[in-house]
């Protein structure tokens, strides 16, 4: 089945539905659920199996209306899907965090506690709607119980009071004709949302939400804060949000700054999602749910169709930063008819923490997902990922995925992923539990096309003592992605784990392997490459050790195919040089696996000891086996390291790679 062909009959149907008056407002954009017979295979954009890695669903099938919910908590920045016939979906999102700690992605992150909410003190002067038709400048504290909408003409309304705010009731923000009021509410004390903060846009006729502004020493979210734009022939954008605080910022309840959904039987155009500006002195905390996602579009007959792009969120604070719940920054669905001239997905939204201001720590409980939209036409490539703990360890122990969506013609490849502790911090440690995936993307089965390629991997100490260990549970991958009918599938990516004087333990498992071709006359995809160095400070001398353990795999094969990938080589006898350019330590080519303890030629303290398994295989059918090098010298001080369990052998007649070792 083709993707423009999965689900074609719902979206008509309720397109039709929405002609009629009868639309919903729905939010975010999804992959299809594993097993969908429209994608998949291996090396697609998700984890694959090998490992005992299970797939983490992000959400369910696409209905045509509005983008339908994440079913798992997770920090989604997935680029907008695009599975009608000609959609062309987006990449995934950018993440950018910086900490003068450490960052944890993953369940073992200690996330700071939910402060509680408090009700309005009895006494407390009310805030009355008779109040706003102008700004309100309050000498203590108020409180707003019931339901109050803001007045005037104003495009905004200040509320100011010299002591706490206490929203236990609904405040909205009044109706503007295209636009919702927005609300500035100034506290020198606390402002406690325990109801309903509200500058949504109206649905019907897509009117935008209303900015929304707080300024107080705290911010204790445990109700609901909306800037959602409204739904329409042309979805109204989300209002912005900028939050400053002195102390900490508290979200328990939900935030929805979601761009409006667009339906309609003519050219449609969703929302944008809302900004977030925070500026805070203590810690950030989401613990609820919170979405900034571009708005879904629909449309029937042959009119244009455009998903909205997804908010950006940008943070700064001194104190830590933690996500426990679903934080939604996905792209819009844009979802076409089979006349449409074009269907183009909304972008996925950034998250930057710390580029002004670096928090003590920064951490997620939930997975962390920037994967590709698919698409029909094109799927996305996979987002980008930077992790700069400057004082702290790196801390992989849940999923990270920056995978390349799916597609019927062009799949996107995977995403780059770069981690690196330090420098600040000399011992700061880089530690693999859990999963970073940048798998190409694959494609749509019963269609016929090249894979994409893995992305690359860079995790680079910059903390001169610390480690790299990839944890048995550990998992490191950059396959390329299936391709179908005769094509070639996608490469696999490249990688790099590097130390400077620091050791590397490697228990689980580094996968860049080449995709497979699993039709009649396909072509395997080329095998990846693995770089392992533990001698980045080159002329110190003091070079780390280096340990393949027992239950570590290295696996750089080529993909399975009518005609099979080969493993990267030189096409000849013996090991090509490396690196091609010696002042870039990352230009390395025609080689599959390359071990390196010895950042200068001669003696060095690093050693090298592969006790577990390397493969670069030939992919079936006949392709050729990879080159294999390791440069440093054994624990006894031998200047030829031992190769151990190594497999480089050809398929059938391809021929086997070579082994060098110095």
């Amino acid at each position: 089945m083709s993707i423009a062909g999965k689900g074609g009959g719902r979206v008509r149907a309720l397109v039709a539905v929405v002609a009629l008056g009868l639309a919903g407002v729905g939010c975010g954009s999804s992959h299809e659920t594993p097993g969908d017979a429209g994608f998949g295979g291996a090396g697609g954009h998700r984890p694959g199996t090998d490992g005992g890695v299970n797939p983490i669903d992000s959400g369910h099938p696409m209905t045509g209306v509005s983008n339908p919910p994440l079913t798992t908590p997770v920090v989604s920045l997935e680029g907008g899907a695009a599975p009608s016939a000609g959609g062309q979906a987006q990449a995934g999102g950018l993440v950018h965090l910086v900490s003068r700690g450490g960052i944890t992605i993953g369940p073992d992150f200690q996330a700071p506690a939910m402060p509680a909410s408090q009700p309005a003190p009895a006494g407390t002067a009310p805030l009355a709607a008779s109040s706003l038709s102008a700004d309100v400048n309050a000498p203590a504290s108020i409180a707003i119980a019931g339901d109050v909408d803001s007045g005037g003409g104003d495009a905004v309304r200040q509320i100011t009071a010299a002591g706490d705010i206490f929203v236990d009731g609904t405040l909205r923000g009044a109706d503007l004709g295209g636009a919702r009021q927005g609300l500035s509410l100034k506290a020198t004390g606390t402002v406690y949302v325990s109801g309903n903060l509200d500058t949504s846009g109206a649905p019907g006729a897509g009117q935008a939400g209303g900015a929304l502004s707080i300024v107080a020493q705290q911010l204790i979210v445990t109700g609901k804060i909306t800037t959602a734009g409204g739904s329409g022939v042309t979805g109204g954008a989300a209002g912005a949000l900028t939050i400053t605080t002195a102390a900490g910022a508290y979200f328990g309840g939900t935030v929805d700054a979601s761009g409006g959904d667009a339906n309609g039987m003519q050219t449609v155009a969703a929302g944008r999602g809302g900004d977030l500006s925070l500026k805070a002195g203590g810690d950030v905390l989401f613990a609820g749910g919170a979405s900034f996602h571009g708005g879904a579009a629909s449309t029937m007959g042959p009119n244009a169709v455009l998903g909205g792009g997804a908010g950006n969120i940008t943070i700064d604070t001194n104190g830590t930063v933690g996500f426990t719940s679903t934080l939604d920054d996905r792209g819009g669905l844009a979802e076409g008819d089979a006349g449409s001239p074009s269907a183009v997905a909304g972008a996925a939204g950034a998250l930057k923490i710390g580029e002004n201001a670096r928090p003590a720590m920064i951490g997620m409980t939930v997975p962390l997902l920037l994967t590709g939209g698919d698409g029909q036409t094109a799927g996305g490539a996979g987002g980008t990922v930077q992790l700069e703990p400057h004082g702290g360890d790196l801390r992989v122990s849940g999923l990270l995925n920056a995978s390349g969506g799916d597609s019927s013609v062009k799949p996107g490849p995977g995403g780059p992923i770069e981690g690196h502790p330090g420098p600040e911090n000399a011992a700061a440690n880089l530690d693999v539990s859990g999963q970073i995936v940048t798998n190409g993307g694959s494609i749509a089965k019963g269609s016929s096309g090249d894979g994409a390629m893995g992305g690359m991997i860079r995790l680079v100490q910059l903390a001169l003592n610390g480690n790299l260990t990839v944890e048995s549970s550990g998992q490191i991958q950059s396959d390329g992605g299936s391709s179908g009918g005769t094509g070639t599938a996608g490469g696999g990516g490249l990688m790099y784990t590097f130390t400077i004087d620091g050791n590397f333990s490697g228990h689980g498992k580094l996968l860049a392997r080449g995709g497979a071709a699993p039709d009649p006359g396909g072509t395997g995809g080329e095998g990846g490459l693995v770089y392992v160095f533990t001698g980045d400070g080159h002329m110190d001398r003091m070079s780390g050790i280096l340990i393949i353990e027992t239950d570590g795999l290295i696996d750089a094969s080529g993909g399975a195919g009518t005609i099979g990938g080969s493993a990267r080589n030189n096409g000849a006898l013996g090991v090509g040089l490396f690196p091609t350019v010696q002042t870039d330590e990352y230009d390395v080519e025609k080689i599959a696996v390359l071990i390196n303890s010895d950042g200068v030629h001669g003696a060095d303290h690093g050693w090298i000891d592969n006790r577990g398994q390397i493969l670069a295989r030939g992919g079936k059918s006949n392709g050729n086996g990879g080159d294999v090098a390791f440069h440093g010298r054994q624990q006894n001080g031998n200047e030829t390291p031992l190769p151990g369990k190594i497999d480089q052998s050809g398929d059938g007649t391809g021929n086997a790679g070579s082994f060098a070792a110095e």
